[in-house]
């Protein structure tokens, strides 16, 4: 992959942005300006044709990372800069194209406005109406923490830190079962955060910015996904099991409240990828964490709320930096989410 190319900012004759002709993936905030994000996984859609094509952004941080894809297939980063910034996206010709701008970053980076297209030969057309690669009626929200914010996907080794270089959200479980079904995701999640007691997603679920808790986000905001996925467990069992009554009764009441969001979703209560019962020696974490989805689920009584396990990672697909899942088993993951939408939906 290439890095996007930074127009500098004092050329004094550049064609204008468009603000028209694109469609937001996930949480974003309009304004006159254009249209802001933070949360990890965040994506512009376009179909557009041109002989030149810039993309203008304006950041908080130089850690944002934005992954770009053309006809289902992905090209460069771009490594925004702090501030104000146009990145030219290499089309490889003039003919129209699927175009998908994927925020890879964490939304402690901060937020990102995204202001619109130039460039010459512009054409858009409605991405809508292409469902080659996505169909507009499919939809689904992945809810977790840093499995599912794609920390540390890109790194080569277990021991590597956190980098906002390896950062990937973009090959996170739930845009390549995204893919694999032509739906479009919305991703909640933010590293080290927990269900219960403290440090919570749920905490900060309403929000379009996650980091200053700010813009409000309604459920009515935008289609609601028939799909969605809660993947938070690892970090709550981080320093031991937890208060079995208090977490059960945390999580229970968080998926009574994805429900009153979405009446008739599929709710799925997942397990994996970085626990097990091997570590720590006879403490038998994953068995605890099943046992306990079983009875809420059970609780609930309700036939759309599912567990959903993916498999324990294997050293021998690698392992990404701190030990967090790789692209190869994020891909894994992503393909059972895929067979799961698939039979339960229907979706071909």
């Amino acid at each position: 992959m290439t890095t996007g190319f930074l127009i500098a900012a004092v050329l004094l004759q550049r064609p204008p942005v468009s603000t028209a002709k694109f469609e937001t993936v996930g949480r974003f905030q309009k304004s006159a300006q254009g249209v802001s994000c933070e949360w990890p996984g965040s994506a512009i859609r376009a179909s557009v044709s041109a002989t030149t094509l810039t993309a203008e952004f304006t950041t908080s941080s130089a850690n944002d990372r934005w992954q770009v894809e053309i006809d289902g297939r992905p090209t460069q980063v771009l490594k925004l800069i702090k501030g104000n910034g146009r990145y030219t996206i290499d089309l490889p010709n003039a003919r129209m194209h699927q175009l998908l701008l994927v925020r890879r970053s964490e939304a402690f980076q901060g937020a990102t406005e995204f202001k619109g297209f130039a460039g010459s030969g512009l054409r858009f057309q409605n991405p809508s109406d292409d469902e080659s690669m996505f169909r507009k009626d499919r939809r689904i929200e992945i809810i977790g923490d840093s499995i599912s914010a794609g920390f540390g996907v890109d790194g080569k080794s277990k021991d590597e830190p956190y980098s906002p270089d390896t950062a990937n959200a973009y090959m996170t479980y739930g845009w390549v079962a995204a893919r694999l079904t032509k739906s479009l995701p919305t991703i909640v999640a933010w590293s080290g955060k927990k269900m219960w007691p403290d440090n919570t997603i749920p905490d900060i679920y309403n929000y379009i910015f996650p980091s200053s808790k700010s813009g409000a986000w309604s459920p009515d905001s935008g289609p609601k996904p028939q799909a969605v996925v809660i993947n938070l467990a690892t970090n709550d069992f981080g320093r031991g099991i937890p208060d079995e009554n208090g977490w059960k009764s945390g999580y229970t009441q968080f998926v009574k409240k994805v429900r009153k969001n979405y009446p008739s979703a599929f709710i799925y209560l997942a397990t994996g990828s970085m626990m097990s019962d091997s570590w720590p020696t006879g403490a038998k974490h994953l068995t605890t964490l099943k046992n306990w989805l079983d009875s809420i689920q059970a609780s609930l009584g309700d036939s759309k709320v599912k567990r959903l396990d993916f498999s324990v990672q294997q050293e021998s697909d690698g392992i990404g930096s701190a030990y967090h899942p790789n692209a190869v088993t994020q891909t894994k993951m992503g393909r059972v989410l895929a067979v799961a939408l698939k039979g339960d939906l229907g979706w071909k």
